[in-house]
């Protein structure tokens, strides 16, 4: 049916099919912080905003674009990350007053206990990601391993012929591909294996972006930054109620 643009036949604007959102935020504080969990960072700059705009999903816009791991190292807990120009463990303080000044926009996430079978398996899968992330220590970051996932993202955003998510464990390759995302997703690659499911399905090829560690139905939102949807109200008057009831009063 040909629509309308200016608004169809109950007199409702097409406006109303548009999806809104609105960032609401959660305190997060030092103490909520667990081994394991994985910190999703927005940050203020012109690098940040250029992954998010090519981490968008199916039209729906990305609004995170670093991801770090938190590990105990040396009895404290710091986040691991790949970072430009090479690895390297940040003070979770850092972060927090990173956020304060206005610097950054922090999300928590965990894993979803669902997915472990026994405790024995999840502390395993633990103790394994832990020992990866201390050994990726001073490793460089690879700048040219971000330009296939950009060409995979043009492609599934400008044409119809890609939907949806890729689904499938990555096999670590530090040596090939060092990024925030692959390295989060590679840490918890022996817990994937053992539980056959791949904790980070990808919007961008073979590796997952931090938008969809955040997305992902294996992971669930601990504090920080959200971002909700708003759900559309209506106008009586647009409403064919409405109508009906406007023709009576003028009858």
């Amino acid at each position: 049916m040909t629509r309308d643009p200016h608004g169809d036949n109950n007199s409702r604007h097409r406006r109303d099919e548009h999806i809104f959102y609105r960032d609401t935020y959660t305190d997060l504080t030092m103490d909520m912080f667990r081994p394991a969990d994985i910190l999703c960072v927005a940050s203020r700059s012109f690098i940040g905003a250029g992954i998010r705009l090519f981490s968008q999903v199916d039209g729906k816009a990305a609004w995170l674009n670093h991801a770090g791991q938190v590990i105990r190292k040396d009895g404290i807990l710091v986040i691991s990350e790949a970072n430009f120009p090479k690895h390297q463990f940040t003070k979770l303080a850092d972060y927090l007053s990173r956020q304060r000044r206005g610097k950054v926009r922090l999300t928590l996430v965990r894993i979803n206990k669902m997915v472990w079978d026994t405790d024995t398996q999840r502390k395993h899968a633990t103790e394994w990601m832990t020992g990866f992330h201390i050994a990726q220590e001073g490793h460089r970051y690879t700048v040219g391993g971000l330009i296939p996932m950009a060409l995979y993202s043009l492609a599934r955003n400008l044409t119809p012929l890609i939907r949806g998510r890729f689904k499938g464990i990555p096999v670590p390759v530090p040596q090939d591909l060092f990024i925030c995302s692959a390295l989060a997703d590679w840490g918890w690659y022996v817990g994937q294996i053992m539980t056959g499911t791949d904790f980070f399905p990808s919007s961008l090829g073979g590796q997952c972006s931090p938008q969809d560690i955040h997305d992902s139905p294996h992971t669930k939102f601990v504090a920080g930054w959200r971002r909700e949807r708003i759900e559309p109200k209506h106008s009586i008057i647009g409403s064919d109620i409405g109508l009906t009831r406007l023709r009576e009063v003028i009858a």
